[in-house]
């Protein structure tokens, strides 16, 4: 199965109820096989920015070429629906195509992040979990792409696993923030399995556990770790300081080593410039600052703008609950199906507007300048392209199998840090500027008029 879901058994039943009911309806009227298109999009952009990063595309392909009913989750289904569609579900195989964009994409609202194409009911079981796999990672690579762009070229490190939601989220959050341009991980579950390079400090309890600061930091740095991190303020901060350099100093080749320092509470500004003075007036500045404690864009930011001479910001909390904008609104609707030889558009026409979807196959473009992207063009894939453009979507899933090889994660990581930077500076901007504009093909829009006219 995929790999954020290895550990869950009958991964098929990841889903929700009525998805369920939905096709053994479809299936008792003989429509379950019918040619359907569903795309996945999501309706606004979150932590009142400008951008999103698209991030679980992979992970979502992954899903689909494993997904198969097994008989433990069939005998589960077996009281609650028809025979003959339980044997259905076992014969089921995801004989289905996926245009998608490449994962760490920037993308903007209503833009076909996937396209899906295949039989309405399997394609309708698959809604669940893309939404779940795709909606959470671009959120928290959007989280992190920010908290990068706010950090420069400070280094980040991410502290999040142990308030992260549950296993699953831990797992997928890191791999995202990764993605999203977090340096480092604590996590070493998802630095094992995607080759994340890790970053730690030290515990208070382990302060504590001694009777002196001193010799908890001696004892620390006798340890034959790679870990060379002293925290600051389980007591006082100006102790820790003078404790920290004391510890140091003593250590064997002191100035040749990779030391760090951790300042975790208080006010970070004032302190990170006492610390900074006081480790270099002692002959220590190759050591490093790290800060952290409920960091986010904006206190990263303004550390920054102030000159904090903080090289590294651990983030945990705000970054790995996606703090302030707990949900990407992704959603997955039915665009078109296909009666006998012939399309039918669909559409949700909704009296709330932003509930409105788009019919027909779409397709999606960016069209570039001189300086970079201009505007997005979502057209009708059997008509074309009216611009001179670069197409995003390609065809990532083939008849039960991922039809490309994915980049790896560092690639992508790298991918999107030059796919931000190719956009203009208010679009990289941590508050709302004017929206980056994304427009409709002429043929859609006459769709979704005939559609709202026939209502």
């Amino acid at each position: 199965m995929a790999h954020t879901h290895k550990y869950l058994p009958n991964s098929c039943l990841l889903t929700d109820f009525y998805q369920f009911s939905m096709a053994q309806a479809w299936f008792n009227n003989q429509h379950h096989d019918k040619t359907a298109i569903f795309n996945l999009f999501f309706r606004r952009l979150p932590f009142n920015g400008n951008f999103v990063v698209a991030a679980g595309i992979n992970d979502a392909l992954l899903y689909i070429e494993n997904f198969k009913f097994d008989e433990d989750s069939l005998s589960y289904l077996s009281p609650m629906f028809d025979k003959d569609f339980i044997d259905y579900l076992r014969n089921l195989k995801p004989q289905i195509n996926i245009y998608g964009i490449e994962e760490g994409t920037i993308v903007f609202p209503h833009e076909p992040i996937l396209r899906i194409e295949g039989p309405l009911a399997l394609c309708q079981l698959l809604e669940t979990p893309l939404l779940n796999i795709i909606n959470f990672q671009s959120l928290i690579a959007t989280k992190a792409a920010r908290i990068r762009l706010a950090a420069g070229d400070k280094k980040l490190s991410d502290f999040g696993l142990r308030r992260a939601q549950g296993f699953d989220g831990a797992i997928s959050a890191s791999k995202a923030a990764y993605l999203g341009g977090i340096d480092t991980t604590s996590n070493l579950w998802a630095a094992k399995h995607f080759d994340i390079p890790l970053g730690g400090t030290i515990g208070h309890s382990f302060i504590m556990s001694y009777d002196k600061q001193l010799d908890a930091f001696n004892n620390f740095l006798d340890a034959k770790t790679n870990n060379r991190v002293l925290l600051l303020d389980t007591y006082l901060t100006p102790q820790g300081i003078k404790d920290a350099i004391i510890a140091f100093k003593r250590l064997h080749n002191y100035s040749a080593q990779t030391l760090a320092v951790r300042l975790d509470s208080g006010d970070l500004l004032a302190l990170s410039r006492q610390t900074r003075s006081e480790l270099d007036r002692a002959g220590l500045k190759h050591c490093m600052i790290i800060a952290s404690g409920d960091l986010d864009e904006y206190s990263i930011q303004a550390l920054n703008l102030a000159q904090a001479p903080i090289d590294i910001f651990g983030v945990g909390t705000r970054l790995i609950c996606a703090h302030n904008d707990p949900a990407l609104s992704g959603v997955y609707k039915l665009a078109a199906i296909k009666n006998g030889e012939k399309w039918r558009d669909t559409a949700k026409i909704s009296d709330q507007l932003e509930k409105n979807t788009w019919p027909g196959r779409q397709a999606l473009a960016r069209v570039y300048g001189p300086q970079g992207p201009i505007f997005d063009h979502i057209f009708d894939q059997d008509l074309g392209c009216e611009h001179k453009a670069k197409h995003l979507q390609k065809l990532m899933f083939e008849q039960g199998h991922i039809s490309q090889t994915p980049k790896s994660l560092l690639e992508l990581k790298k991918q999107v840090h030059i796919n931000l930077a190719e956009f203009p500076t208010e679009i990289r901007s941590l508050e709302k500027t004017s929206s980056y504009p994304v427009k409709f093909d002429q043929s859609l829009i006459n769709k979704q008029i005939i559609l709202r006219e026939t209502l």
